[in-house]
């Protein structure tokens, strides 16, 4: 199940160059509306209307932005960053594949006839579409890509001039990466069952008709925020998002780590904005003054919380920290004997004659003995040696025994 590193790739560097300008173009249009609402509400007031600490009144001035422009907002800076890095691809895709799954909604809703009415709606379709369209653009930048340094043709001028840009990715540790394929696939069952349980729930009595399809396709009762993505489609782009950072982490792809990254930051952020929304209600952890299904909610957001931060911290880069690590590599071994180094598929090259001393026309004089023993002492005895009989030491043997 996991991959290998058979392909080495990289995107090429005109995608990469256009995938930085729309990443550019796509945080500024973020950027305005975020100082729009700061202006119309106030710094306080839009912080913790984005936390759920401050609870809408109808007769204010409407939120334009929420938690996931933030995330958005943070994703795309860290795509720009990346531009030039050997994760560049997986960086513009998680960028890519969340601009389209939170922003499609508004394609429609700003589309609608009870949306007529709504201050600015022009500009919310145009900023719908923009990020629809770029989120396609830097998804086809991150499938548009040329061998790295040194898999293929052209990886000797790629090393002569941004050599970093075309390196190619490093792939997740296997460890690292079955485990954070583990969570995401918890993370989309736990958000497939409770989507499956407020389809049974509010199609019942005591709630509007077609309340979920509402939170699904978006109604004037289901919109926190004007861009914000209804309730029941951002729980399903959830579930859409996790399985995708799910296969590519299961196959050891180098995008499974941006992809991690991105809905651990925004699940953990959403889970956080629930338990304000409960706390502002002076409800959390009520205990038995809750229901089961709601203290399983609450639980729920504490687990999304757990999730979001774990995958995050799978998903960042270690070191290599083996026995040789920070060392340089070793020069390739050349014997003289064998020649320099031939290409795989080369025939094998002659064996190289040894080199013979320099032939004088008289032979070296004959060196006077004994010559110097080598080194460990073994060599011809010196003069003198062994002796002409036996030494013995003075009164050895006795003559006699002594009395």
């Amino acid at each position: 199940m996991y991959g290998n590193q058979a392909t080495s790739t990289t995107p090429a560097p005109g995608a990469r160059a256009a995938a930085a300008l729309l990443c550019l173009a796509l945080i500024g249009v973020e950027t305005a509306w975020l100082v729009r609402d700061i202006h119309a509400t106030g710094f306080h007031n839009t912080i913790w209307r984005w936390l759920q600490l401050d609870l809408i009144d109808p007769r204010s001035v409407p939120t334009t932005t929420s938690i996931t422009d933030v995330v958005l907002l943070v994703v795309l800076v860290a795509a720009l960053a990346a531009a030039r890095r050997p994760s560049a691809g997986g960086a513009f895709a998680a960028a890519g594949l969340a601009a389209v799954l939170f922003r499609l909604p508004g394609v429609w809703i700003f589309t609608a006839d009870w949306t007529r009415g709504f201050p600015e709606r022009g500009r919310l379709l145009a900023t719908s579409i923009a990020f629809v369209a770029g989120g396609l653009l830097l998804a086809l930048a991150a499938f548009a890509r040329v061998p790295a340094n040194g898999a293929g043709a052209g990886a000797a001028s790629g090393a002569g001039s941004g050599g970093g840009a075309r390196a190619a990715a490093n792939r997740p540790a296997r460890g690292p990466a079955i485990a954070a394929g583990v969570l995401l696939v918890l993370l989309a069952a736990e958000t497939v069952g409770w989507q499956i349980y407020f389809v049974h729930t509010y199609g019942g009595r005591g709630y509007p008709p077609h309340l979920y399809r509402h939170g699904l396709f978006g109604d004037p009762t289901t919109l926190g925020a004007l861009l914000a993505p209804p309730f029941a489609w951002a729980g399903w782009a959830t579930v859409l998002f996790a399985v995708v950072a799910a296969f590519a982490a299961f196959r050891g792809a180098p995008a499974a780590r941006p992809l991690a990254m991105v809905l651990g930051l925004r699940v953990a952020l959403v889970g956080v904005v629930a338990l304000d929304l409960w706390h502002e209600e002076k409800l959390l952890f009520a205990g038995k003054r809750l229901p089961g299904t709601l203290q399983a909610q609450q639980w729920t957001a504490v687990l999304e919380i757990v999730l979001g931060v774990a995958l995050i911290a799978l998903a960042v880069p270690r070191a290599n920290r083996g026995p040789f690590a920070g060392l340089p590599p070793l020069p390739p071994a050349r014997n003289p004997r064998w020649g320099p180094p031939q290409p795989y598929d080369a025939p094998p090259a002659p064996p190289r004659q040894p080199q013979q001393p320099p032939q004088s026309r008289q032979p070296p004089s004959a060196p006077r003995f004994p010559p110097n023993p080598p080194a460990g002492g073994f060599g011809p005895p010196p003069p003198g040696y062994p002796p002409s009989g036996p030494a013995s030491p003075p009164g050895y043997p006795p003559g006699g025994p002594r009395t």
